[in-house]
């Protein structure tokens, strides 16, 4: 639990007869949280059927029918006359349910429960959740086929096989992806494959144009953007055996036709990254060793120069760009050091640095989706043993500030970003769509990376 969000808290286990007894493994936590912030943590074992419901009297009435175990009710619950009933303050605002390890478990959250009610099943087993009788509901699945009855508003992402009664397909496999060569923009979505061919689509649903370029692709330079008309173009680096990879070209995404580009970049700079949108062109060049961004277009160029040092590691070389409107994210992936700066450009610059860590191998890129949302790999892990874990979505605000933070609840990717509700991933060379009924904040606050406990906030 974040320490800052919850004063008190209350864990209590099951405890198996005996003093040398070895209790099972715990499967089922079940959270509760007071208005005042005050919370109450109950664990079972073994698979279980949890019912919520209140009492005439307003009361929290929480079963579990477990049959290795009993509900725990200590502190502000009491047990009832039936062992397996704790009776709990009406003034409870919302309830956190946890399932995990391969048993199966359900959760039922009666009519008129009035309460909020959060569930994620962290691990193997068949779940059913009837979240029905909540006024709000989150459900995450894991591994196994689970089912979601929820009412709305709700949110649900992770691999439910049924929701509401229908086929929930929340994952669909687009193709191979080389690395992070993925973006996307409104209407337009384009990846690189690893035999460097370029595939362009409309929409997810759209049908696939496959461009090989006439001369081959440089991985890792792939930008979506928009042109001055609102058309989704395409913008990749290609390579030449005479004059090396400085070469770049964007094409139509709706028709793989080349359009016009122009890149000027200041002398005595290479140019390593282009990003575009409208009217304007971001460039990440290299000056000398030190990592800069170019932005020609409406009106003067602008150049803004990135740190040589964050905290105790050494910035040089060119940073990834991505830009939408005035926002630009400028990304430094390099094998013992990863940076993310976002920047506004225009009348009103700013700097501000999102995330940084030691690595040990590139984490990821980072893209700016619909919204002006920034979605990045999770920078994590310690010099010499790199680790990545869940992909962070972000706001940006005016001034560069973070409006919200949290924290997609799943493996990190080499990179991902969002059209609308969905969730493009590229991971382990392969490129998935995974549905999200909503990502509007806030949904899940951070603590200590890593702590899948942390605070679950409703609207």
């Amino acid at each position: 639990m974040t320490r800052r969000c919850l004063p008190l808290v209350f864990a209590f286990l099951l405890v198996a007869a005996g003093a040398d007894a070895q209790p099972p493994p715990m499967t089922t936590v079940l959270s509760v949280v007071w208005s005042d912030g005050h919370e109450l943590q109950a664990s079972g074992n073994g698979p279980s059927v949890m019912t919520v419901s209140r009492a005439p009297d307003g009361a929290v009435l929480v079963r579990e029918d477990a049959p290795t175990g009993e509900l725990r009710a200590i502190g502000r619950c009491r047990r009832t006359g039936d062992a397996a009933v704790a009776r709990c303050p009406g003034t409870i605002v919302r309830a956190r349910i946890t399932f995990a390890f391969d048993v199966a478990h359900r959760l039922v959250v009666e009519p008129h429960a009035r309460m909020r009610v959060a569930v994620f099943s962290l691990e193997g087993g068949n779940d059913s959740f009837d979240l029905r009788g909540a006024s709000a509901a989150l459900a995450r699945c894991g591994v196994g086929r689970d089912s979601v009855l929820a009412p709305a508003p709700m949110r649900i992402w992770g691999s439910c096989e049924t929701v509401n009664g229908a086929p929930w397909q929340p994952r669909t496999r687009l193709g191979f992806v080389h690395g992070a060569d993925l973006d996307a923009a409104p209407g337009g979505i384009a990846w690189v494959d690893p035999n460097g061919l370029l595939h362009l689509r409309t929409g997810l649903d759209a049908p696939e144009r496959v461009v090989a370029p006439p001369q081959a692709l440089r991985f890792g330079r792939l930008d979506v953007g928009v042109d001055a008309g609102g058309r989704a173009i395409a913008t990749v680096a290609t390579c030449d055996s005479t004059n090396g990879c400085g070469h770049w070209q964007s094409r139509l995404v709706a028709s793989g036709a080349r359009v016009p580009l122009r890149l000027v970049a200041p002398r005595g700079c290479q140019v390593a990254f282009v990003a575009r949108w409208r009217g304007r062109t971001a460039l990440g060049v290299e000056c000398g060793g030190a990592p800069n961004v170019v932005v020609t277009g409406g009106g003067r160029p602008q150049r803004f120069a990135l740190p040589s040092q964050v905290g105790s590691g050494e910035v040089r070389g060119a940073a990834a760009v991505d830009l939408r409107g005035d926002l630009l994210t400028a990304d430094f992936d390099r094998p013992q050091w990863a940076a993310l700066w976002a920047l506004r450009v225009g009348a009103r610059p700013c700097r501000a640095l999102l995330d940084a860590a030691a690595t040990a191998g590139a984490p990821g890129q980072a893209h700016i989706a619909q919204g002006g949302r920034v979605v990045w790999p999770f920078f994590g892990g310690l010099p010499g043993s790199w680790f990545a874990a869940w992909n962070t979505v972000a706001s940006v605000s005016s001034r560069c500030g973070l409006r919200w933070r949290y924290q997609l609840p799943d493996r990190s990717d080499r990179a991902a970003t969002l059209v609308g509700p969905t969730l493009l991933r590229a991971s382990y060379g392969r490129l998935t769509a995974e549905r999200l009924v909503t990502v509007a904040p806030p949904m899940w606050r951070i603590g200590d990376p890593g702590d899948f406990n942390d605070d679950v906030l409703f609207p």
